[in-house]
């Protein structure tokens, strides 16, 4: 009966050994990471709204007074740009 049990625990044992051996074993392992996706570009998109902050800056271009009249007040050129810039969104939202 003796002779069973220590059996019985060597087996245990062994078993409890090769168990844990594989857990180490896997333990240094890493996984691969997850490829990125490249994102696309969609060319139409971008010329769209290249287009749309050419007009915009040819918009404010027109707002500025000339340096001739020194005398105009310092925010006469912001209701101006503000729809330049107004315009400018919603063309791109179209885009």
């Amino acid at each position: 009966m003796l002779t069973r049990i220590a059996v019985a625990c060597a087996v245990a044992a062994l078993a409890c050994g090769a168990f844990a051996t594989e857990l180490f074993a896997q333990a240094g392992q890493v996984a691969p990471p997850v490829p990125l996706r490249v994102p696309s570009i969609n060319s139409v998109t971008s010329q769209c709204q290249i287009n749309c902050d050419m007009q915009a800056m040819n918009c404010q271009n027109a707002c500025a007074i000339p340096i001739v009249n020194p005398l105009s007040p310092a925010g006469v050129t912001a209701p101006c740009n503000l729809s330049c810039t107004t315009s400018q969104l919603t063309c791109k939202q179209r885009c």
